[in-house]
């Protein structure tokens, strides 16, 4: 099995990868959002001034292309459908939620195969990718060391309700939008 593969899941590009030192020790995947793709955030590495050392590896995974309902069905880099944006009933489809879930995991058991466990992980995302960190991140059967959620909402109660898992009741959640988002 390739690191970018499983069966049935395969991301159509590897992930955009970059460190900040040799030998990272953490890792931060890092879910874009609808429409956008994996190099959407390399540009806040730099800003961040981290040290080198410890190393932080950052991985840029980017979203299947698939049909977006709400955008007149037009095919974008998309973590999942969005059927419906209504403010008090948005509808998604959680088959391909759950699809980019386990191409997250794939992204995890794979740090962990390069010496970054689980516990040194941290979920970040934005818009549609903070939804996809939430869900993966709540639901991840091993502690994971934070998940950072912008302008994002979660996506589906009822998938986060059946799947939460105990180990990740303490892990720290990082949420922001901006005060003139009216989508989140």
């Amino acid at each position: 099995m390739s690191p970018h593969s499983s069966p049935g899941l395969v991301f159509d590009t590897p992930p955009i990868e970059l460190e900040t030192g040799p030998d990272p020790r953490y890792s931060v995947i890092w879910m874009h959002g609808l429409g956008a793709d994996g190099g959407d955030f390399e540009p806040v590495i730099p800003a961040l001034g981290l040290p080198r050392s410890p190393a932080v590896r950052f991985i840029f995974p980017h979203a299947p292309y698939r049909a977006v309902t709400c955008n007149a069905g037009y095919v974008m880099r998309a973590w999942y459908d969005i059927v419906s944006l209504a403010p008090h009933s948005r509808q998604i489809d959680e088959a391909g939620l759950l699809d980019s879930r386990a191409l997250v995991r794939q992204l995890i058991e794979r740090e962990a195969e390069r010496g970054v466990p689980a516990e040194r992980v941290i979920l970040a995302g934005f818009s549609q990718g903070g939804a996809v960190a939430y869900l993966t991140g709540l639901t991840h059967p091993e502690p994971l060391a934070g998940i950072i959620a912008l302008s994002t909402y979660l996506p589906s109660p009822g998938l986060l309700i059946d799947g939460f898992e105990e180990a990740n009741r303490r892990t720290p959640v990082f949420a922001a939008h901006g005060t003139h988002d009216d989508v989140v």
